[in-house]
């Protein structure tokens, strides 16, 4: 963790003013981890559910209401507080689903989406950060989009890809872009 005192000296004052030197740490984007986490059931429009599979891959698919009950189908949403002071894109977030006692991170990587084993991390100190989006509510629904911290303007999106569902990361084109939408159910 980078260390958190000011790097400022006061140099004086001078006709009503002081006058300081320095670099405060509190002028970089850092994002801290709010201790607010929720678990909730990710699914496109056409109500098909991220899931984590076996071998801690994203996959999407139709589940029985007793899959909804098992542990791989819920994802926690960690919550952050964002110190920018420039107007906010949304909340920012870390979504993980737990699989054999570990937590699997979705990240983006190179523009692609995959699961990382990780522990969320507690304060992230960049503007930044491969797991971290901004969660962006788009009506009273309970339907939100996930952009990315890393790639501005590419969102999380439930992608056609061999006659199945792909979580992958897209640019949104236009305000209608329902590929972008994912809705989050009560655990």
């Amino acid at each position: 963790m980078a260390d958190r005192r000011a790097l400022i000296k006061c140099l004086g004052s001078y006709n009503d003013s002081i006058y300081f030197k320095g670099k405060s740490p509190l002028d970089a984007d850092s994002f801290t981890f709010s201790r607010l986490e929720a678990r909730h059931l990710c699914y496109s429009r056409e109500n098909q559910f991220l899931i984590l599979n076996t071998a801690g891959q994203l996959e999407i698919k139709n589940l029985t209401t007793v899959e909804l009950l098992h542990p791989e189908s819920k994802f926690n949403i960690m919550i952050y507080k964002d110190s920018s002071k420039g107007p906010r894109r949304g909340r920012p977030v870390i979504l993980y689903a737990n699989s054999n006692q570990k937590k699997m991170v979705v990240c983006c990587s190179n523009s692609e989406i995959q699961t990382e084993e990780m522990d969320p991390p507690l304060h992230i100190d960049e503007g930044e950060h491969r797991a971290l989006f901004y969660l962006v509510s788009l009506s009273p629904s309970c339907t939100y989009m996930f952009e990315s911290t890393v790639h501005r303007n590419k969102f999380l999106a439930f992608e056609r890809e061999n006659g199945t569902l792909k979580l992958v990361l897209r640019e949104k084109r236009d305000e209608v872009d329902e590929r972008c939408n994912i809705s989050l159910g009560p655990r």
